[in-house]
C-alpha cells in the first residue's frame, strides 16, 4: 500500500483490553477507506487483531515496563516518525504515552472523557467520532473466525462427541495472572476475578442435569491451556464426568471457533468473555469489583446477562459471593 495515508492506533493490555477496541477500530477502517492502520500494541494486541482487517497492516510491540522501555522506547519513536502518519488515536489514559509519542505527529486524539460508568468501548469510539468528518455508524464488538480455525475446532470437538445438534456451554474458571503470587494479587485481584471450581462444577452439573430433562444433547466444555490443567483439579475431580476438558496447545484461530460454536459461554470478566461477546455468542458474565458499565460486554443487551457480587450477601467475599443456582436459573433464559 505504498503512497497510503496512515493511521496510528496505539492501545496494550491483554485480551480483552484489545477486543474492546474493536468498535472504534471498525469505525477508523470504515471512516478512512484508503488508510493503511497501524497499532502499537502488545504481544496479546497482535495475537487478538491479527487478521482483524487487511488494512491492519502492522503492529510494532512495546512495553512500558522498566528497564525495557529505556530501550526500545527510543527505537520505537525513531520508526513510527519515519512512517509520516497523518494522525494517531491514542486509547490509553496514562500520560507516559503522550510523552511517548511526542513529535510523532501533530495529529494526536487520546481519550479525555473520563466520567464513571462510561463504556470504555464508547470512550474510545468518542475520540473517533470527535476527529471524524460523517463518522460510519457505531458497532459492537466483533472479531474474525477463520475457515481454518473453524476446521481444527469441528474436528476437535467432534472427537468429544460434540455434533451439529449439541447444544454447547461454555465455561471459563481461568484468568490471566491466576498463577501470580499473592503478593501480586494487587487490590484483592484474585476475589473479583476467581469464581471457586467447586462451584463451576456444580453448575456443570446441573446445566447437564437440565439436559437429560428436557431430552437435549448438551455438553458442557472448558478449554484451557496445559498449564493451566493442573489449577482445576477440584473442578476436574467434582464434574461427575459431566464436564468436557479441553487442553490442546495453543491455537487462537481454533480457539475463537470453538467459542463461536458455544450456544452458552458461562465467564467472569475477563478476555474470553469479552471474546464472546465479540462472537456473538450468548453469555453469562459474572461481575464482582468493577462495574460492568465500563467494562462489561458491549454488545446488543439481548445477547448476555450480568450477574454482580454488589447487592448480595457477603459481597465482600467477591465473585464467592455469586451461588451456582443463581448463574443457574441466569442461564435459563438462554437454555433450550
Amino acid at each position: 500500500m505504498a503512497g497510503a495515508q496512515k493511521i496510528l492506533v496505539v492501545r496494550q493490555g491483554r485480551a480483552g483490553d484489545m477486543v474492546m477496541i474493536t468498535p472504534a477500530l471498525t469505525q477508523i477502517l470504515e471512516g478512512y477507506p484508503g488508510a493503511e492502520v497501524h497499532l502499537v500494541t502488545s504481544p496479546d494486541g497482535r495475537r487478538v487483531l491479527k487478521g482483524f482487517h487487511p488494512r491492519l497492516a502492522r503492529f510494532f510491540l512495546y512495553s512500558r515496563r522498566i528497564p525495557k522501555t529505556w530501550w526500545i522506547g527510543p527505537r520505537l519513536v525513531k520508526e513510527l516518525k519515519a512512517e509520516n502518519y497523518e494522525r494517531i488515536f491514542l486509547f490509553e489514559t496514562n500520560p507516559h504515552y503522550t510523552d511517548l509519542l511526542n513529535g510523532v505527529c501533530s495529529n494526536l486524539h487520546r481519550i479525555t472523557n473520563l466520567e464513571p460508568d462510561v463504556h470504555y468501548c464508547v470512550r474510545c469510539i468518542e475520540v473517533v467520532e470527535s476527529n471524524m468528518d460523517n463518522a460510519p455508524k457505531r458497532s459492537w464488538l466483533t472479531l474474525p473466525v477463520t475457515e481454518n480455525g473453524q476446521t481444527k475446532a469441528e474436528d476437535l470437538l467432534g472427537r468429544h462427541g460434540v455434533t451439529e445438534s449439541t447444544f454447547l456451554v461454555g465455561m471459563h474458571p481461568t484468568y490471566s495472572g491466576m498463577t501470580l503470587p499473592f503478593y501480586r494479587q494487587w487490590g484483592g485481584r484474585k476475589k473479583h476475578r476467581t469464581w471457586p471450581q467447586a462451584y463451576f462444577a456444580r453448575l456443570a452439573n446441573m446445566l447437564n442435569q437440565h439436559g437429560k430433562e428436557k431430552g437435549v444433547d448438551l455438553k458442557v466444555l472448558v478449554d484451557i491451556l496445559p498449564e493451566e490443567r493442573p489449577l482445576l483439579e477440584e473442578l476436574i475431580e467434582k464434574n461427575n464426568n459431566t464436564l468436557i476438558v479441553l487442553s490442546e496447545p495453543p491455537d487462537f484461530e481454533r480457539y475463537k471457533a470453538i467459542i463461536a460454536r458455544m450456544n452458552l459461554f458461562v465467564a467472569p470478566d475477563t478476555g474470553p468473555m469479552h471474546m464472546a461477546a465479540a462472537l456473538r455468542t450468548p453469555l453469562v458474565a459474572l461481575f464482582s469489583g468493577k462495574s460492568p458499565l465500563d467494562c462489561g460486554p458491549y454488545v446488543d443487551p439481548s445477547q448476555f446477562e450480568v450477574v454482580e457480587s454488589k447487592g448480595m450477601p457477603d459481597a465482600e467475599k467477591g465473585l464467592s459471593a455469586i451461588l451456582p443456582e443463581t448463574v443457574f436459573e441466569t442461564c435459563k433464559r438462554f437454555l433450550p
